[in-house]
């Protein structure tokens, strides 16, 4: 028997590959981002609702909006059109990472907050009585995809260290 056992401890050892005690990912190049399934209809749901928003006359301007959501002296340096451009980013991005009807794609982390606070700046539209703005068909797919990647995102096992290239809004530095 113990032969057997010198021999084990002898094949164990030359056998392990060697691993390295961490890798590093630059925070310039990668960040953490969590994946989500989406389908081509929650995508077409939010183009819908960018280029409608985008193509109607606003009555609740979102300098005021964002003013009054975003408290406690928090300083945004943020344009007419940041937070469509945002989600208008997202769109673009995952439409290149969709394979087929319904696949994976990266929810970025950091910048979460903006889709969030553009789907209430949507739905705060929608319920103006004097802006011609209606979506709220898309409004509530948009939002039930948001609230799917923000319910992903507190799962520690679907996030990921991704190259800044395919998160939006996360480009990575040349």
């Amino acid at each position: 028997m113990r032969s057997f056992e010198d021999g084990r401890s002898k094949a164990e050892t030359t056998t392990r590959p060697s691993v390295p005690e961490y890798e590093h990912f630059p925070a310039d190049t990668y960040c953490v981002a969590c994946a989500v399934a989406v389908s081509r209809d929650d995508l077409l749901a939010f183009r819908e609702l960018i280029e409608r928003e985008t193509a109607t006359t606003a009555a609740v301007e979102q300098s005021t909006f964002l003013s009054r959501e975003i408290e406690y002296g928090l300083d945004l340096q943020q344009t007419e059109a940041d937070l469509a451009a945002f989600v208008h980013e997202l769109v673009e991005t995952w439409e290149g990472q969709l394979d087929g009807d319904s696949s994976a794609v990266w929810w970025p982390l950091e910048s979460d907050w903006r889709v969030a606070l553009y789907v209430r700046y949507c739905r705060a539209r929608a319920e103006h009585e004097t802006d011609e703005f209606d979506c709220t068909e898309q409004i509530e797919r948009v939002q039930m995809v948001v609230s799917r990647c923000e319910s992903a995102a507190e799962n520690a096992a679907k996030r990921g260290i991704v190259h800044r290239d395919h998160v939006p809004g996360e480009r990575a530095e040349r």
